[in-house]
């Protein structure tokens, strides 16, 4: 069985404007190459949540864009690091054209994709290449939405 990771973080403001509408993403690093797979990922309330509506989609990244780090964590704690990188919220935009799935969401509610197996999200294996989680309409601006990915 190949090794397991987890993403968590809390995003920033929301926002649809290009460079700061990331809130989480996994990609390979510049000289590291791997083929996460993505297989669920959730997001929903955090602290003191309103009642907002929002509309996000996965989408393959070609380069990086600027994201503040996030380390994924092993879920069996006999694993290596590993060799994906993630980070949450970002400040510059990257390169994310290919969308992968779109959804809405009331952030009272969440929303959390679990696929079926075989169904994964594959990521490239090239550097700088990745899978982002990103808003597309937001009605609120509150900063109390948490997510998380899980890949191997």
């Amino acid at each position: 069985m190949a090794s397991r990771y987890g993403v968590f973080g809390a995003a920033g403001a929301a926002s649809a404007t290009a460079a700061t509408a990331g809130i989480m993403k996994v990609d390979n690093a510049a000289t590291i190459l791997s083929v996460p797979h993505i297989y669920e990922f959730g997001i929903g309330p955090g602290a003191a949540a309103e009642d907002s509506n929002y509309t996000c989609q996965i989408k393959r990244q070609t380069t990086a864009g600027t994201w503040t780090a996030v380390t994924p964590s092993p879920l069996d704690p006999a694993s290596a690091a590993s060799k994906a990188t993630a980070g949450r919220v970002s400040t510059a935009a990257g390169t994310a054209d290919v969308v992968l799935m779109s959804f809405g969401f009331n952030q009272r509610g969440g929303y959390r994709w679990v696929s079926v197996p075989g169904g994964e999200f594959v990521m490239a294996s090239a550097n700088s290449n990745g899978i982002i989680l990103e808003y597309i309409t937001v009605q609120g601006t509150a900063v109390n939405i948490a997510h998380m990915m899980f890949f191997e």
